[in-house]
């Protein structure tokens, strides 16, 4: 019984800051700059989240040539500047890696 009230409780307080926004925004008149700003929300969010896979190994920051998130990441951007296709990033970004984590260290 107490797992239910639990799972009722979190989806509560996951739901309310969610849905709150949602209703009341038709009320107010949102400037285009708000609007527009609000686009960048998701970038925002996966480049902490990738940040955050790139630099830090086992909860310790590791920026050094041994870290090999942190060369893949760098290539993938010079790659995605370069040829500007996300088919080529990903590609060139998953081989690398896995050479870097799989092939090369048995070698």
């Amino acid at each position: 019984m107490n797992e239910w009230l639990l799972i009722s409780g979190m989806m509560v307080v996951t739901f309310i800051p969610r849905y709150l926004p949602l209703a009341f925004v038709n009320h107010f008149n949102l400037s285009p700059f708000f609007i527009h700003s609000l686009s960048y929300i998701p970038v925002a969010v996966l480049s902490a989240i990738v940040a955050q896979n790139v630099f830090y190994i086992e909860g310790a920051l590791s920026v050094s040539i041994d870290n090999n998130r942190l060369i893949t990441a760098v290539l993938a951007v010079f790659i995605a500047l370069l040829s500007k296709s996300l088919w080529w990033t990903v590609t060139v970004g998953l081989i690398v890696f896995v050479l870097l984590e799989r092939v090369l260290p048995t070698i």
